[in-house]
């Protein structure tokens, strides 16, 4: 750092990105620092808040500083603080930028303990000292002043108030970076994006075998669907030729008229019909649906929900639609639905007119034989009965005796249960629980006719003519023929659902015989005495005898007055239609032949056309969405994996979790780019952690930097070869010392492992112009680690004769860098960062565990190293530099210190 005049007033030396330093006088009474241009001192550096802290004049005359929240604080001796009154001298880190506190007038006074600390609880001390907190009108940051929440009270600045101790930090607890140098890590999105993509070919394996294999399946497995239509007519008017007769004219109920259509169309009749039409049966969906499990019932059932019909509300049109995979085959099942449902209509029309004609043919003729001296005796019938209408009459004699003979059923039945129930509890009364049980399983024969349930007939039919079959194919093939062997299963399979069925009936009998016998577990749920059974037998059989007795005399009067109301129905059915009867039917038959050529109701409008589009066809969004969800999962996968990565894969990862400096990156190289010096991008950024270094360690001569890492092939060794010719090319006098005795990588390097070096001098045998040897870059000198011998290498490092060694070299070379061994494996490397005035941590990417490089700053914090700033090896892609100089830009071309995607080698 190079020197400043001092001035005559309070002021603050300000580190620049090259190296030099700026003052600026403190004339104001407060004094904003930030990034902003409306700040009253500006520093162009991305880690500095657009207002980052404020200096202020105190009513003592002393100087203090306050941090306005800003996200990297403002830190003294490497502790966060509030606020702090300064002394002449002190060192303030605002973010990366190094700040010196300047007070030729001696009002500062020396350095004492008047800090809040970031972690106070109050911000009072006991110094009494006050901040001057009202500003003045005239200043120009007033908005910020109240942005940044600065008190409008004075508040006294000293000790904290609180209990416990005062926040003090280990010594590696220090600002990221210092100058303009660095580029520090940041974990903004787009470094989240660049993690991810360094699993690249994970998002790329991932995205293309769930897109291939979920496209692939949508567009063979989903099939588009393709529909058929046809339209049908249902006038509201049947039209007429001649006569007015009640199948013509207009049809009653209009909208139930069209809507039975619709039913009759999807009725299993019509649909029925239709599938055995050759037409049907030849598609590729007959042949589909003849060949699934379920026959004609699972046929009509798939076949009723592919087609669809819906009446059109404002319109005499029925909309008829066929859906299926083939168009073809979708018109051609239309329009056999079409056929059948017009054939149906036609022939359900032809069979009422034939019925009615036949039934007019019949009774005419019945009539005009019995009606003849039918007329005489029809007066006689009626006195008899004494009632003009004797079918009134005789259905009422037969509702009563139908009566009399239900309630004289319903009492046997309960005649019966009552003496089984009297039989049971008897049994059971006398302890015989076994014959109680069985009771239910003797039913009255009439229970267990079977023939009266459906299901049973139906069975009992399938049986019998899997039999029938099964004796024709006898003849035919013999008992190993496999038509045989499957009719015989189709009986035996019969047999067995006749049984199953009959075992049902006879357990739903058997339930219906407990339940009246009143066996509820319940309490008080069914229960009968043996003393009521009785009485209740009693007066069945007297009503039972009643009913007998009533019914016989009801069945003698219905059969009297049956007899003459069919003499009067015959008289009655003649009187008047002898003569007049054969004229009516004949012009009734007239009008049916006439009218039935005229043209009928319902038409169709429009046939079903073959489709050429598809109506549903959801592959190309189903593609689409399974394409956006394959990329989703792909991206989960690469994060992922960069969840469950142990090694460092970011300098950001290590800076973020403990507060270490970053002094800068370096990108890998390919073995066969050349050596590393070679690279200008890697140059570049050597010059770069040169800066920060010389920056942190000032002017002072002799500065022993120790360069280490968690663990071995890091890369440690090359970096501590480059950064010693980085600088002795800029006129510093370097001494670079393989501190690793028992992997001397830097002595191999410079072909001197088998030279006398660090051991003999530690050991006492050799000089230091004996061992000491110059390279060829100018002003680098390099110190071997020498033979190893018996001793431990950790014991001849802590003995003293090292630190004297390099209290020695001090006065000789402006920089020491001390290649030591990596951290954790032995204590060399903790030994010798006890003994140096700084250690730089080399870390490398894909290499370093994460918790072995947090453990290793942990130890070297606990030995007390200072630590100078970290290293990361492994920053991927090139860098553009547009910076301008004497108007022309220049960079570094991208394919110059670039590394490739996936690193092969590191020449480190």
């Amino acid at each position: 750092m190079s020197e400043t005049t001092k001035p005559a007033t309070p002021c603050i030396v300000i580190g620049t990105s090259d190296g030099c330093t700026r003052c600026v006088e403190l004339r104001r009474i407060a004094t904003v620092i930030g990034r902003r241009s409306d700040a009253d001192v500006q520093i162009d550096d991305a880690r500095v808040a657009s207002y980052h802290a404020e200096i202020r004049r105190m009513a003592s005359g002393r100087w203090a500083i306050k941090n306005l929240q800003s996200r990297h604080r403002t830190c003294l001796n490497g502790q966060p603080i509030k606020h702090h009154i300064l002394a002449d001298g002190d060192e303030l880190t605002i973010a990366s930028v190094k700040v010196v506190f300047r007070d030729p007038t001696g009002a500062s006074g020396e350095r004492g303990s008047r800090t809040v600390y970031a972690d106070a609880v109050s911000d009072t001390a006991a110094a009494g000292e006050t901040i001057l907190m009202s500003r003045p009108a005239n200043q120009v940051h007033d908005r910020s002043w109240h942005e940044h929440g600065w008190e409008s009270q004075p508040v006294t600045i000293g000790e904290p108030s609180g209990s416990g101790p005062r926040y003090a930090p280990p010594a590696v607890c220090e600002p990221s970076g210092y100058g303009a140098g660095t580029d520090g890590p940041t974990s903004s999105p787009m470094a989240v994006l660049a993690r991810l993509l360094r699993y690249k070919f994970t998002i790329a394996v991932v995205f293309v075998l769930l897109a291939g294999m979920s496209t692939g399946a949508i567009w063979t497995q989903v099939v588009p669907l393709y529909m058929a239509t046809a339209k049908i007519r249902v006038q509201p008017i049947i039209p007429r030729l001649v006569f007015n007769t009640e199948g013509n004219g207009t049809i009653p109920f209009y909208e139930s008229f069209r809507n039975t259509q619709v039913e009759i169309l999807l009725s299993p009749k019509v649909l029925q019909r239709a599938m055995e039409s050759p037409e049907v049966q030849e598609t590729g969906w007959g042949r589909v649906q003849a060949s699934l499990p379920g026959g004609t019932a699972g046929q009509l059932r798939r076949l009723l929900a592919a087609i669809e019909a819906t009446p059109q509300t404002t319109s005499e049109i029925i909309d008829v639609s066929m859906t299926s995979i083939n168009g073809q085959d979708a018109a051609k099942i239309l329009t056999a639905v079409l056929n059948a449902y017009i054939v149906f209509i036609r022939e359900s029309s032809i069979r009422v007119n034939d019925t009615l004609y036949q039934k007019l043919v019949e009774e005419y003729e019945s009539l005009r034989r019995e009606i003849e001296g039918r007329e005489r005796t029809a007066w006689r019938l009626r006195q008899e009965l004494a009632t003009v209408d004797a079918n009134d009459l005789l259905s009422q004699k037969r509702v009563r005796l139908d009566d009399l003979e239900a309630r004289l059923e319903e009492t046997e039945l309960e005649l019966a249960m009552a003496q089984w129930q009297r039989r049971q509890l008897e049994a059971l009364a006398a302890g015989q629980a076994d014959r109680a049980e069985a009771g239910p399983s003797t039913q009255p024969a009439d229970l267990m006719d079977y023939a009266l349930d459906e299901e049973w007939r139906r069975l009992s039919r399938d049986l019998e003519t899997a039999r029938q079959q099964a004796g024709d194919a006898a003849g035919q093939f013999g008992q190993n023929h496999p038509t045989m062997v499957e009719l015989r299963s189709r009986v035996a399979l019969g047999e067995r659902l006749l049984k199953d069925r009959e075992s049902q009936l006879d357990h739903a009998r058997l339930l219906g015989v407990e339940r009246e016998l009143g066996t509820a577990e319940g309490p008080g749920e069914g229960f009968v005495s043996l003393e009521t059974i009785k009485q209740k037998i009693v007066l069945l059989e007297l009503r039972k005898k009643i009913l007998t007795e009533h019914i016989r005399g009801q069945s003698q009067t219905l059969n009297q007055t049956l007899n003459s109301a069919e003499l009067l129905a015959k008289e009655t059915e003649a009187i008047g239609v002898r003569h007049d009867l054969y004229r009516r039917v004949q012009a009734r038959l007239d009008e049916m032949e006439m009218e039935a050529k005229a043209p009928g109701a319902i038409d169709i409008v429009a046939w079903p056309q073959e489709p050429t589009v598809p109506s549903k066809d959801r592959r190309v969004k189903l593609t689409g969405v399974a394409v956006v969800g394959s990329l989703f999962i792909a991206f989960g996968a690469a994060m992922l994996r960069v969840r469950l990565a142990t090694t460092v894969e970011g300098a950001d990862e290590v800076t973020l979790a403990s507060p270490t400096p970053f002094l800068g990156q370096i990108p890998m190289l390919r073995r066969a780019d050349g050596p590393p010096e070679a690279s200008p991008a890697v140059a570049e950024c050597i010059r770069k952690i040169r800066t920060g270094l010389l920056y942190r360690l000032g002017t002072r001569r002799g500065s022993a930097i120790a360069v280490t890492s968690a663990g071995k092939a890091v890369g440690k060794t090359t970096l501590s070869i480059m950064l010693a010719k980085s600088l002795a090319s800029c006129g510093k006098r370097v001494l670079l010392v393989d501190v690793d005795v028992r992997n001397p990588s830097m002595s191999q390097k410079f072909d001197l492992q088998e030279r006398i070096g660090l051991i003999d001098l530690l050991e006492g045998r050799q000089r230091d112009q004996d061992v000491i040897v110059q390279s060829e870059a100018p002003r680098l000198s390099l110190l071997a680690s020498g033979v190893p011998t018996g001793e431990n290498p950790a014991e001849l490092l802590a003995n003293g004769a090292f630190s004297k060694l390099l209290h020695r070299w001090r006065d000789e070379y402006d920089v020491i860098l001390l290649d030591t061994t990596p951290v954790l494996p032995v204590a060399d490397a903790r030994i010798v960062a006890g003994h140096a005035d700084g250690t730089v941590m080399t870390v490398r990417e894909g290499l370093c565990q994460r918790e072995e490089v947090l453990e290793s700053l942990a130890c070297l914090s606990g030995t007390g190293a200072k630590l100078l700033g970290l290293v990361y090896i492994g920053s991927r892609g090139g860098r553009y530099y547009g910076h301008r100089y004497s108007n022309r830009p220049y960079s570094y071309s991208p394919a110059e210190g670039r590394s490739p995607e996936v690193p092969s080698e590191i020449v480190l």
